[in-house]
């Protein structure tokens, strides 16, 4: 992805919020990892939250992994 100045990085992050529901409406039902990363920790927990309340509103169970510092799939699946 080509990084590119944002005008409005509200709407930005609206417009990012709203095609990374679309993904996972479109992968209901399937093993479909999707992996998020966001710099600004309270605009990741507010991001998180409102998914996991929306997500349970429609009956979507919501699983959440956080990676430590060196990020690591393997890492974050194991106990």
């Amino acid at each position: 992805m080509i990084s590119r100045p944002v005008d409005d990085p509200h709407a930005h992050n609206e417009e990012t919020y709203d095609q990374l529901i679309s993904l996972i409406e479109n992968t209901q039902g399937r093993l479909a990892p999707i992996l998020v990363a966001c710099d600004d920790l309270q605009l990741r927990q507010r991001i998180v939250q409102r998914y996991e309340a929306e997500a349970r509103q429609v009956k979507i169970r919501p699983y959440r992994i956080e990676l430590g510092q060196e990020p690591s799939l393997r890492a974050g699946f194991l106990p």
